[in-house]
């Protein structure tokens, strides 16, 4: 399988790459395009990264880290969030989250930031196996 990955920060998202995005947003979470592409514009900073899974030229995967800042009291901490995985249905079974997580691990310890991942209590099986914690 020719597989490939790309990291790239929002504002150096090509419009194509934009839509791509949504358009495999859309095969798991059905909101129409339109709502996406809203969504995607509304939620997403020009810093943020987007991680990309290719087979060959088509985007088979996708996650994005969110750069935020978490303030408590005078301290000022950033911090990444972790904001969607989602695999193509076509490409789905073939272990290709495990290889997509590796990859955000990967750039979360580049970082030198903590992370921080959000998800339903069904899924905390699927995030303990890339170490993630309560």
């Amino acid at each position: 399988m020719m597989i490939s990955f790309y990291s790239i920060k929002t504002k150096k998202l090509k419009k194509k790459q934009i839509l791509d995005i949504i358009k495999l947003k859309e095969q798991h979470w059905k909101f129409g395009l339109k709502s996406q592409l809203s969504f995607f514009k509304k939620n997403f900073k020009s810093y943020d990264i987007h991680n990309l899974l290719y087979f060959s030229t088509t985007l088979i995967g996708y996650t994005a880290l969110k750069k935020r800042t978490l303030y408590k009291g005078e301290e000022k901490k950033r911090y990444l969030l972790f904001d969607t995985l989602v695999i193509a249905k076509d490409f789905r079974n073939l272990k290709l989250s495990r290889i997509i997580m590796n990859f955000n691990n990967k750039i979360i310890i580049n970082s030198k930031m903590q992370s921080i991942l959000i998800c339903e209590n069904k899924l905390y099986k699927f995030y303990k196996k890339f170490l993630w914690s309560k």
